[in-house]
């Protein structure tokens, strides 16, 4: 079950969050974590932190919307090529 530290409010406005201070919650998928920020199933929303070990595949899925990916290390390979 994912849990989130942050519900979208009716007044939105900047947040700042330790993701240092979170803990890592494990998934189905061995070598997956995730640190969930806000989850919203309804919308298709999802913000938070991946982690991934190497060689982990995330499986295949589709972006409705935007997304945005921030590589702190190593590297991300999808159908449009590879970052580091």
């Amino acid at each position: 079950m994912r849990t989130a530290v942050y519900q979208r409010q009716a007044s939105e406005r900047v947040h700042v969050f330790d993701a240092s201070a979170m803990p890592w919650e494990e998934t189905a998928r061995p070598g997956l974590r995730l640190k969930s920020i806000r989850i919203d199933d309804a919308r298709g929303e999802f913000l938070g932190l991946i982690g991934f070990d190497r060689g982990v595949r995330s499986g295949v899925h589709q972006h409705q919307g935007v997304a945005t990916s921030f590589i702190l290390e190593g590297g991300l390979t999808d159908y449009m090529g590879h970052v580091s």
